[in-house]
């Protein structure tokens, strides 16, 4: 049997020209052959968009991409130790930035 994600409409049509000698039990079976997938496929949707499967995808994104930070932070600390200008600069700025933020919540 062909995968229900792979099928199209035309799958469950006769060629055109082609008249239609199934027996009433045999559409009968189709019919629920053509349930029996559509349900699959509404189930997998249901579990791919179910709230708790969402929340761990974003999950595991916001882990995987904080990951990511921290090594790029790691590696511009390690420049910075280096002597490397462009890291320093980087960090200079950074701390600037939080230093003026800092400032205009205290003085405003």
């Amino acid at each position: 049997m062909t995968d229900a994600r792979q099928k199209k409409a035309v799958d469950y049509e006769a060629p055109k020209g082609v008249p239609d000698n199934r027996s009433a039990e045999e559409i009968a079976k189709d019919m629920q052959r053509v349930r029996d997938e559509m349900s699959e496929t509404v189930n997998e949707l249901a579990a791919k968009l179910h709230p708790d499967t969402l929340k761990e995808e974003a999950m595991s994104f916001a882990k995987i991409k904080a990951d990511e930070g921290k090594t790029k932070a790691n590696h511009l600390v390690e420049d910075a130790k280096a002597g490397e200008p462009r890291a320093i600069a980087i960090i200079a700025a950074a701390a600037i930035t939080v230093a003026a933020f800092i400032l205009r919540k205290i003085f405003k």
